[in-house]
């Protein structure tokens, strides 16, 4: 299925995910499909300017999972143990990815769903 066909479906927002969570997804949940793409935990530091701590990757498993058990969505992250860890349970798929930002390289990521677990 195309995704376009969704586009004036499409919403996109800068909030905190806390904010977002609790003020614009919980009172629809049951309709939504959300994905999340959280900083990654190797690179974080190097990456982003606002990236997450060990504690911080915790909370947002324990916010999404409790919050959202209704809704349908994924979280995709870089292949590392504390997130295979903290998601243990739900449907976690490893993928290959290539990366041409700065130098060209391949690395592995996850997918992890709350739906169709094995």
């Amino acid at each position: 299925m195309e995704i376009s066909k969704f586009r004036d479906n499409v919403k996109v927002y800068n909030y905190d995910v806390r904010d977002f969570i609790k003020k614009i997804i919980v009172p629809d949940k049951e309709k939504l499909f959300i994905n999340f793409d959280p900083p990654y935990v190797k690179k974080g530091k190097a990456l982003y300017t606002n990236f997450f701590e060990k504690d911080d990757h915790q909370c947002l498993s324990e916010l999404i999972q409790m919050e959202l058990a209704e809704a349908s969505w994924i979280i995709t992250y870089d292949d590392c143990i504390l997130i295979r860890e903290i998601y243990k349970g739900l449907n976690i798929e490893s993928f290959s990815l290539k990366y041409c930002a700065g130098q060209k390289r391949e690395g592995k990521e996850l997918l992890i769903k709350n739906y169709g677990i094995n």
